[in-house]
């Protein structure tokens, strides 16, 4: 459930970024940042809410040197927001416990009707990546242009 962001194939971009000017280097490393912040804000924004555990969870983070962003939750329930649980075996009453206890209802009770009825997820990365990736395309066409341009 990672957003990645990468720029294949131009390896030898990556190569020789190292080489290249200050000016390409600061290019790049704005574009993969406000990429991560993009991506990462509206992650935020469309996941659900509880007690906001889930939205502080979303990290980006960037690497200069392999050239790729990588936005995902930490939080333990994070692909069960994010995917939903299917019907079948009961989760833990654990795991539903203090929700449960928030909303003044029995835990196991909650946690019978999940292992019965499932739960509905809310595709919060996916909407992200499908929110970004125009944006995506139009400023990395724009960065390859300033880059060739600075060459």
């Amino acid at each position: 459930m990672n957003l990645k962001i990468t720029l294949n194939g131009h390896q030898r971009l990556v190569r020789n970024l190292d080489r290249s000017s200050p000016l390409i280097k600061a290019k790049v490393m704005k574009f993969l940042l406000n990429q991560s912040t993009d991506v990462n804000r509206t992650a935020v924004k469309e996941a659900p809410v509880d007690t906001a555990n889930l939205q502080t969870s979303i990290r980006p983070d960037v690497s200069m040197g392999k050239m790729k962003i990588v936005v995902k939750p930490t939080a333990k329930y994070a692909l069960f927001a994010h995917e939903g649980r299917r019907a079948g075996k009961m989760p833990p009453v654990s795991a539903v416990e203090r929700w449960s206890q928030r909303k003044g209802l029995d835990p196991f009770l909650v946690a019978r009707s999940i292992g019965r009825k499932g739960t509905k997820g809310k595709p919060f990365m996916d909407i992200a990546y499908k929110k970004q990736k125009p944006v995506f395309r139009a400023e990395s066409r724009q960065l390859l242009n300033d880059i060739v341009r600075a060459i």
